[in-house]
């Protein structure tokens, strides 16, 4: 879940190193976790889950050594493989490309036809967009016609945020046991998170997390400079921190299939624009977290803007082809794929 906006720093221990943790008021804090966690229970538990969730088992080996928990269901905290086995389960029965960049978007009255980098394209009775609004900002996908100007200044008006994550693995554990690491610094620049993963998987790793201007800096940085630069940091806190033995760095931000990391609120923005950015265009539907209106910025609240495009989508070609039951959420439609060789469609 991504960390609500509200979300201050509160000292957890004090010293001389100055580590500290994440909270905020017990209200709101109880306020949020209720409502996240009735979304998220709605959605683990769904039918579309339901029928797939028995047979996705969570092969990393048991910390406690146990040869017969080494293979678990994916509940709950257990899930410790990040979104992979979520995607891979969602994914079952789907027939997916994978490397196919999208250049433009051509929409006719009844069809859509989708072209991609190297000329195949696929042609549909509709379509639903997911790209990150990064991408959509940067006008990298040409739609024709123009999307409508309602849907380009939602788009334009809706803010990008970045937040880039370091991950550290050690030989041994040497910090305390406490779910975040944190450092409060004269700077913004000296400012981050750690999160610690061994109290939930039992992995000796640490991400730091950096977010804002810090994020595109840090993106400017090679691997190994930012890797030095947050172990400076950990070490004003922990001086008996050693070297990582593996890490792994994200660039959200200068990713071009993501271009950000999520949606944001902007000051002097209308207080409409996820209801604009979300609305659909004759037979093109939009989803992904910038279109969910009181989820975006988190997994769940792409997860269920995808579900209500996706009934949107069904209701729409129910009607226009006459068929009360087309498809069911969560089945693909048959899609023509046509290959144009030595020309571009128009």
């Amino acid at each position: 879940m991504a960390i609500p906006n509200y979300t201050c720093l509160k000292l957890k221990m004090s010293g001389p190193c100055g580590i500290i943790t994440l909270d905020t008021s017990f209200q709101r804090t109880y306020e949020c976790e209720v409502e996240c966690n009735e979304h998220v229970a709605a959605i683990v538990t769904s039918k579309e889950l339901a029928a797939i969730r028995e047979e996705i088992v969570d092969e990393v080996p048991d910390p406690r050594g146990d040869v017969e928990s080494q293979k678990r269901p994916l509940y709950g905290n257990e899930w410790v493989n990040g979104y992979d086995p979520v995607i891979k389960a969602l994914a079952q029965g789907l027939d997916i490309h994978l490397n196919h960049r999208i250049t433009k978007i051509i929409q006719r009255y009844n069809k859509v036809i989708i072209c991609v980098e190297d000329v195949a394209s696929f042609v549909a009775d509709a379509a639903i967009i997911t790209v990150p609004l990064g991408v959509l900002k940067a006008n990298i996908i040409e739609f024709e016609p123009e999307l409508p100007r309602e849907k380009l200044s939602a788009i334009a008006d809706l803010g990008v945020g970045i937040e880039n994550k370091i991950a550290l693995k050690f030989n041994t554990v040497f910090w305390p046991n406490v779910e975040v690491l944190g450092r409060i610094a004269p700077t913004s620049n000296a400012c981050g998170y750690f999160l610690n993963l061994h109290k939930a998987t039992g992995n000796p790793v640490l991400v730091c997390m950096v977010a804002g201007r810090f994020a595109y800096e840090m993106e400017k940085l090679s691997d190994e400079e930012s890797v030095n630069f947050v172990m400076s940091q950990l070490r004003k806190m922990l001086p008996q921190a050693t070297e990582p033995v593996q890490y792994l760095v994200s660039r959200w931000g200068s990713d071009p299939n993501s271009l950000g990391s999520y949606s944001c609120d902007l000051v002097g923005k209308p207080a409409d624009l996820y209801e604009r950015f979300c609305a659909p265009v004759g037979n093109l539907f939009f989803a992904g977290e910038a279109a969910c209106i009181d989820h975006s910025g988190s997994v769940h609240g792409a997860y269920s803007s995808a579900i209500a495009a996706a009934e949107d989508c069904r209701r729409r070609l129910s009607t226009q082809l006459g068929i009360s039951d087309l498809f069911q959420v969560g089945k693909i439609i048959v899609r023509e794929e046509i290959t144009v060789r030595e020309k571009s469609i128009h």
